[in-house]
């Protein structure tokens, strides 16, 4: 299944350049990244121009552009089985892809997210975990986190945008 993530950076050129290269060192090969800077002043558009690589698309945003916007924008005109945002201050795992392109391979899950907190952490204290085949599923009424990743049939309309949700990105 291929695979677009999107990778919108404000700022934190330290963190940026940690988190891509994270994404870069998956062992599932089939995504193409698409990295927005979003108006960055510290040495990020410098540094992002530096990389070469495939599957790296880098836009340069000239202002800071609300987080519903730039989703918007990138997932809307995807042609990728599965879309997916990772923020730029997370260190994915290298099975992070594989891991969930497997899960939405075998099971219509919808919208699966990343999680701050290591299994051992959170025995007992996470409600609604069920099983999805030989996965485990905290099923949640919101959506947030720090990486997601959803099939594009499912994202068939755009997020709206209102109220505090008009606010830059990290603003």
């Amino acid at each position: 299944m291929r695979v677009d993530l999107l990778m919108i950076c404000y700022n934190r050129h330290e963190y940026s350049r940690k988190a891509i290269q994270a994404v870069l060192e998956q062992d599932y090969k089939d995504f193409h990244l698409t990295i927005w800077n979003n108006g960055s002043t510290d040495g990020t558009e410098e540094y992002l121009d530096t990389l070469k690589d495939d599957r790296i698309e880098v836009i340069h945003n000239p202002f800071n552009q609300p987080l519903a916007e730039v989703i918007n924008t990138v997932f809307l005109s995807s042609q990728a089985d599965l879309v997916g945002k990772i923020d730029n201050d997370t260190l994915v795992p290298k099975d992070f892809l594989t891991r969930l392109v497997e899960i939405h391979s075998k099971h219509h899950v919808g919208f699966i997210e990343g999680f701050h907190f290591r299994k051992e952490d959170i025995k007992g204290i996470i409600p609604n975990l069920t099983a999805v085949g030989e996965f485990e599923i905290w099923r949640k009424p919101h959506i947030g986190g720090c990486a997601f990743m959803i099939r594009r049939e499912d994202f068939i309309d755009p997020i709206e945008i209102k109220g505090e949700d008009q606010r830059p990105f990290m603003g």
